[in-house]
């Protein structure tokens, strides 16, 4: 029910709304979509360049999902896509 309040405050807003499936999350980032959160927590501390990072897995979790949308951003731009 959250998730639909969000999702319609951000149509009322005009704002567009991405999605992932996690292992989507994953293969972007570790390149397999089985991943574990320690894997993801670690690469996305490689690609943020964090040499220690004391953040929680959840926040790991969070910030894989904005790098693998920059990466998507990316990707659909050099196709043309976006």
């Amino acid at each position: 029910q959250a998730r639909g309040a969000a999702l319609a405050a951000c149509g009322v807003a005009g704002l567009s709304v991405a999605g992932y499936e996690p292992s989507k999350v994953k293969k972007s980032l570790v390149g397999v979509g089985s991943a574990d959160k320690k894997q993801v927590a670690f690469m996305v501390a490689r690609v943020l360049g964090v040499k220690d990072p004391d953040w929680a897995l959840d926040a790991s979790d969070a910030l894989a999902v904005a790098v693998c949308h920059l990466n998507e951003r990316r990707m659909r731009k050099l196709a043309g896509i976006a």
